[in-house]
């Protein structure tokens, strides 16, 4: 199970000119001066802590959050949210949305059994690391399931707000290699899973090759697993996306297609990781194989 939290951006603001800059950085990208230090944030934050408010659960009176009981029915705080203000504030945040996709995911796939419950709970206690109340959280987590694998027709409104948040591209990789885990967990990956992962591969702004890759790690079936695999000719219309009734010139169009796609030409100015590189290489030596064997097919 991947770390979730670990790549996430984080900003901070600059104490003279008050604008947001990458936690980072050791100096404001806007006014030049030198930005807080981590030990100066975390005493910061430490200290802010002393005036929070906090809702006690029992008679909704604000206490501070440094109370150890509440200053009105005196019941024990612990410093959290109700259940209700904690799911509003939980699900228009990362991990919320991320588990309301995966519902989406899961609930298309069909039944959720045994093995989507297990990854569940294991996606749960990932997740819930950053806050605090993990039992609390985690019943949050669930309640955000149940809920939204109820409703399909906000997969797009989620996208959305996906799109509009800060997150480095090594989370999104992560996130997106999550949804691929569950839509393969009972090893039939459906059209419309996918449909839903091409939207949330679009918001993120990943590149196709990075998802292609990452469904290449999960699909049993994917021909580019063995690389000792003899291809046949039918592997060869899989891999070029065509069928034996397609006439030479589709052939040749999507082959070209294709070529344009995993050339490292066309990959080299993207940044991309250098297991993606070595998996368009690959692809494209499969692709010039299958070429090469139809069309060697169709001269006969």
């Amino acid at each position: 199970m991947f770390d979730f939290w670990n790549n996430e951006v984080q900003d901070c603001l600059c104490k003279y000119c008050d604008k947001e800059n990458d936690c980072n950085n050791i100096h404001c990208i806007y006014c030049g001066e030198a930005m807080p230090t981590k030990e100066e944030r975390d005493l910061s934050q430490k200290e802010a802590k002393k005036f929070r408010k906090c809702k006690c659960g029992n008679c909704g009176h604000k206490n501070n959050c440094t109370n150890k009981f509440c200053m009105k029915c005196g019941k024990l705080l612990n410093g959290s949210m109700s259940d209700e203000e904690l799911y509003n504030h939980v699900i228009v945040s990362l991990d919320g949305i991320v588990i309301a996709l995966l519902a989406k995911i899961a609930k298309i796939g069909g039944r959720i059994g045994k093995p989507q419950v297990t990854f569940f709970k294991n996606s749960f206690i990932v997740l819930a690391k950053k806050r605090s109340q993990s039992e609390q959280i985690i019943d949050i987590y669930a309640q955000i399931l149940d809920n939204e694998k109820r409703n399909l027709a906000n997969v797009d409104t989620l996208c959305n707000k996906l799109s509009s948040m800060k997150i480095m591209r090594d989370l999104k990789i992560e996130i997106i290699r999550l949804f691929v885990e569950l839509a393969f967990i009972d090893g039939d990956y459906k059209d419309k899973q996918e449909d839903v992962i091409f939207k949330i591969v679009h918001s993120l702004e990943i590149d196709t090759l990075i998802y292609q890759n990452i469904r290449h790690e999960f699909d049993p079936n994917d021909i580019t697993r063995d690389k000792n695999r003899e291809l046949t000719i039918q592997d060869c219309y899989q891999i070029l996306n065509i069928t034996p009734q397609d006439p030479f010139n589709v052939v040749k169009r999507n082959y070209r297609k294709l070529v344009r796609q995993y050339h490292y030409d066309s990959l080299v100015s993207k940044d991309l990781p250098d297991d993606m590189l070595d998996f368009a290489e690959d692809k494209l030596k499969l692709i010039n194989s299958s070429y090469d064997m139809i069309k060697q097919t169709q001269e006969k």
